[in-house]
């Protein structure tokens, strides 16, 4: 999900990135 990097802290899921 690409949206999740640019959204860096939005989503737990951007810690993995």
């Amino acid at each position: 999900m690409a949206s999740t990097e640019s959204g860096a802290g939005q989503m737990p899921a951007s810690a993995q990135i």
